[in-house]
C-alpha cells in the first residue's frame, strides 16, 4: 500500500470532476470518504490539503523512572500496558 504524499493529494483534488469518488478511492487506494474528506478541505480553502504530523509528541522519562519500570518487568515479566496498569495501582502515572 502506497504512502499519502502531496503528490497523491493533488491528483486525487485533480481527478474529481473526470473520474468518480469510488474510481478515484481505488486508484489512490484510499476510502471514498477520504477522497471526499480531502475535496471538502480543498474547497473550504482554496489550496491543497495538508498533511499534518501522525504521531504524537513523546515525554522524556528520567532514569529513576526507567530503572522502575525495568525492575516491575523483571519481576512481572509483563507486557508494558499492565506495567503501567500496576503504577496506577500504587499512585504513579508514566504516560510514554
Amino acid at each position: 500500500m502506497a504512502k499519502l504524499d502531496d503528490s497523491r493529494i493533488a491528483w486525487t483534488i485533480k481527478s474529481k470532476g473526470r473520474f468518480t469518488d469510488r474510481d478515484i478511492a481505488i486508484a489512490a487506494n484510499l476510502s471514498t470518504s477520504r477522497v471526499l474528506q480531502l475535496y471538502r478541505e480543498y474547497r473550504r480553502n482554496n489550496s491543497m490539503p495538508k498533511l499534518k504530523k501522525t504521531c504524537r509528541k513523546r515525554r522524556k522519562i528520567s532514569e529513576e523512572e526507567r530503572i522502575v519500570i525495568r525492575k516491575l518487568y523483571g519481576i512481572y515479566n509483563a507486557n508494558t500496558c499492565y506495567v503501567g496498569k500496576i503504577l496506577d495501582s500504587h499512585g504513579f502515572s508514566i504516560n510514554v
